[in-house]
């Protein structure tokens, strides 16, 4: 008799510690549905992922706009200092201005020419003026001849009026801006003509671009 009654205890405390060990599974999270996934925290080049709730795709497009801003700012930047350094003033120094030529050239046409040597220069301050000019330094710089050509008053023209401006654009090149003053056509006119012309030293070997203005 207590051997049928010892065998049923212990075939009633073997369901029970399961039943026990069951309940505290539960309530440790043991039979959790889904797995538990840790959140990190994400960068510009991840922010773009997409969230399985409202809020979640809220924050990520914020995250995505706090970055593109950051980047765009900088590069705005970036551009603004290169392009304020490519913009370099040079200087510009007149060597001569004159109403007229000495004598008569086959070139009567508006004009403009760059001397890159003491002898290009002379020969051509020669044919404009019959004698050389103060001696410029072609080490350093070149020189430029703006030539209005012959000018009849009564005519429609541009004229030159001596608004000039230089600066860097690359390693290699420079602009000379050339400001110039338009006149209409005179119909009650004495007619007269002229032909006015400068001679410009610019500080820089570099190449040059020109770029005409009206004003």
């Amino acid at each position: 008799m207590n051997n049928f009654f010892q065998a049923g205890v212990r075939a009633l405390i073997v369901p029970c510690w399961c039943l026990v060990v069951g309940i505290l599974l539960q309530g440790c999270g043991g039979d959790r549905a889904a797995p538990f996934t840790p959140v990190s925290s994400s960068s510009c080049s991840s922010s773009s992922s997409s969230s399985s709730s409202d809020s979640s795709s809220s924050s990520s497009s914020s995250s995505d706009g706090s970055c593109n801003s950051s980047s765009s700012s900088s590069s705005s930047s970036s551009s603004s200092s290169l392009s304020s350094s490519s913009l370099s003033s040079v200087n510009v120094v007149e060597v001569l201005a004159a109403a007229s030529a000495a004598s008569s050239l086959s070139q009567t046409q508006r004009n403009t020419q760059v001397m890159r040597s003491s002898s290009e220069y002379d020969a051509l301050a020669t044919s404009y003026v019959g004698y050389t000019l103060t001696a410029q330094d072609f080490e350093l710089g070149q020189v430029l001849l703006i030539d209005d050509g012959t000018i009849n008053n009564c005519d429609a023209h541009l004229s030159f009026d001596s608004n000039i401006s230089a600066q860097e654009l690359t390693d290699n090149t420079v602009k000379v801006t050339l400001g110039y003053t338009e006149s209409a056509q005179k119909t009650n006119c004495l007619p007269s003509s002229s032909r006015p012309f400068y001679f410009y030293f610019i500080n820089t070997r570099k190449l040059i671009v020109f770029e005409e203005v009206i004003e």
